[in-house]
């Protein structure tokens, strides 16, 4: 299952407030001290069933006398809610058709007295109705608590409805579904699907005590959440996932330049974590005096590392103790993270705000009048930043602003460059298509004159299109853009072998595609590309009209006394219609003949290539090339990126 949807309600600091929430992806909350930010993140803790009662703890919001309620929706796979509806019998066909019984599953959790939080109801989807009850404890006129669960058999509903049957009963008060979970009968897979979520569930709170500075040897698999545990789960990484291990090493090195190798030296079976000294061959810094900013990242990396997915991982505060700049590098590996999980931060970090990636992937939490809410932050997080008290001089602290047309590529470069992409240095920014790299000279001066520093630098890498050579020529002699050496990024992607290896794992026929038929197939939709690519050859190379500028205007507002006189200052600047079409004859002469004399290897350069991606896909899948998905597998597949590129970003990054 996949939590989908949270509800809570009289909740600690919310008296209302719901969300949904999707299968993978980075969320970023965020909101003043006290907003509500904790109260949010503890209603997850009470569907994984970690939230303990701790008497005198507030659970109710102060504005209600009603008692506390957390509904949490989840999504059953298809496979698993077929086996159970087989579990009962008597339902008919048309209800298991239906793709609606139990495809929603609700669990309502309620609070005891002197007790935590517990499931007191189920339910879910039926293909006659938005959801019924399958699980509920009923109080009995004769004073008795009786728990009522799914039917066994079902026949007994001609129309296809739901019936419960009696599975306990007695005069004890306080019991719950879940206590009883065992009484269930097959209502019972629902709380080991539930078991199965919350086996995945990790929640990193903000208070991390951190392990002490040297504990017993031994080892284990997983972090505590305090992180107290942490060399023994270096051991066993060292020890059984030297890979893990390897990557922990790479990445915190990365973030952290010069704080030396990571080890975990032994003695007289005692374990430290420690770092080994760049510069003092032999000396050894042990990880409390390093201070808490690399323990707290530390504690955090191997959390992003070793969580097994699909998982749900909640981090609160990840950028505590940590400087501007390795803030934004652990914002991009927490990004990284979430292509196959959902990670929730809780943060203050400016630098991590200034993210603001939409669809709901920001939550902003304020409080007024002694409640919380809960909005998502949509487009600019201008007023989340003034509710925290930011400045934008916050957020300016990258000294290497590269700019990239769209998010696939951004996707693309992460992979094949991940050390340039998590640099403390480095911000990575879409910049909304190639046109706009005609912008990045200006940004470029305007921001040396702001930089009282001058040490910022702006890259704009833009795909070549089909753009003339005295325009590429305009656009790169600054040395703030870079227009790549063939059509699009997708170009880069061409490799036969490597699309022939991501399509065969893709195939629901689990077919063996071969590279010599992916090949075929690239020439082919390349050879069917040729007019196209004549078409927006000529269409680049009708020079743009500007009929008013800044000179005219000031000549006219001097001069003209009439319309007329600004009509003939305008049409004095259109082009001649003979001479335009004279120009576009050419322009297509001219294109037609580069084209038609392109090799294969050349069109397969210069034809669009995410063109050509999706008549391959459409093939080989019947679907078309997924460019924020397949684009990352196959970059991945391809592993070594082009040498082109790696030469342009490390010159981007010298000094």
């Amino acid at each position: 299952m996949e939590l989908r949807h949270v509800s809570i309600e009289n909740f600690r600091a919310f008296s209302r407030a719901e969300w949904d929430l999707p299968a993978t992806g980075l969320i970023l909350v965020a909101g003043a001290n006290n907003s509500g930010k904790s109260s949010l993140l503890s209603s997850l803790d009470v569907i994984a069933g970690t939230m303990g009662y701790e008497p005198g703890l507030g659970y109710r919001n102060a504005r209600s006398a009603a008692e506390p309620v957390v509904k949490a929706t989840f999504v059953m796979a298809d496979a698993r809610r077929r086996r159970m509806l087989s579990m009962l019998r008597g339902v008919p066909q048309r209800v298991i058709d239906s793709d609606r019984a139990f495809k929603e599953v609700e669990f309502i959790f309620r609070k005891g007295t002197d007790a935590g939080f517990s499931v007191a109801e189920i339910r879910a989807s039926w293909a006659t109705s938005e959801k019924v009850s399958v699980a509920r404890i009923e109080r009995q006129k004769s004073g008795e608590h009786a728990l009522f669960a799914l039917a066994p058999d079902q026949s007994g509903t001609p129309d296809g409805e739901i019936s419960l049957s009696q599975r306990w009963s007695a005069h004890q008060d306080g019991q719950t579904v879940e206590s009883l979970r065992w009484q269930l009968g097959e209502a019972n897979e629902f709380f080991r699907e539930l078991e199965s979520w919350r086996s995945r569930y990790y929640h990193f709170k903000a208070l991390r005590s951190g392990p002490p500075r040297s504990s017993g040897l031994t080892s284990e698999p997983r972090l505590d959440p305090t992180g107290s545990n942490l060399p023994a789960v270096l051991l066993d990484l060292q020890t059984n996932r030297s890979q893990l291990m390897d990557e922990l090493r790479k990445t915190i090195s990365q973030m952290v330049p010069e704080v030396g190798r990571l080890e975990t030296p032994t003695l007289n079976n005692v374990l430290e974590v420690a770092f080994s000294d760049p510069f003092t061959p032999g000396f050894r810094h042990n990880l409390k005096e390093l201070g808490t900013g690399v323990e707290q990242l530390l504690l955090t990396l191997v959390v992003g590392l070793t969580e097994e997915t699909p998982s749900t991982l909640v981090v609160e505060e990840p950028e505590t103790n940590l400087h501007p700049a390795a803030q934004r590098a652990l914002l991009g590996l927490l990004n990284s993270w979430a292509d196959d999980r959902l990670i929730i931060a809780a943060t203050h970090s400016p630098v991590m705000l200034d993210w603001a990636p939409g669809e709901k992937a920001l939550w902003h939490i304020t409080r007024s009048e002694g409640d919380s809410h809960l909005t998502a932050v949509e487009e600019s997080p201008v007023h989340l930043f003034q509710s925290l008290g930011v400045r934008i001089s916050d957020v300016l602290s990258a000294d290497r602003l590269l700019f990239v047309e769209g998010p696939s590529d951004e996707d693309i470069l992460s992979v094949w460059f991940p050390e340039v992409m998590r640099n403390p240095r480095i911000s990575l920014i879409s910049g909304g298509g190639g046109d706009n790299a005609r912008l990045a000279d200006r940004f470029s001066q305007w921001l040396r004159h702001a930089d009282r520093l001058g040490l910022r630098r702006v890259l704009y890498l833009r795909d070549r299109d089909e753009l003339p050579p005295e325009e590429v020529t305009a656009l790169t002699q600054s040395g703030s853009v870079y227009v790549i050496d063939c059509r699009e990024v997708e170009n880069f992607l061409l490799d036969s072998e490597a699309i022939a290896s991501t399509i065969s794992r893709d195939s629901q026929l689990r077919v063996e595609v071969d590279s010599a038929l992916v090949r075929e197939q690239i020439v082919n939709a390349a050879q069917g590309l040729r007019q196209s690519m004549i078409v927006n050859r000529v269409a680049r190379r009708i020079s743009s009209v500007r009929l008013m500028d800044h000179k005219m205007r000031g000549k006219l507002a001097r001069n003209a006394t009439t319309a007329e006189e600004i009509w003939e200052a305008v049409n004095s600047r259109l082009p001649e219609p003979v001479g335009l079409r004279r120009d576009i004859e050419a322009g297509w002469e001219l294109a037609a003949r580069e084209v038609s004399n392109m090799s294969n290897d050349q069109l397969i350069k210069w034809a669009p290539g995410e063109e050509i991606l999706n008549a391959v896909y459409l093939h080989f899948l019947g679907r078309r090339f997924k460019k924020r998905v397949d684009g990352k597998e196959l970059a991945l597949e391809i592993g070594e990126p082009p040498t082109e590129l790696r030469a342009v970003l490390r010159d981007f990054m010298s000094e």
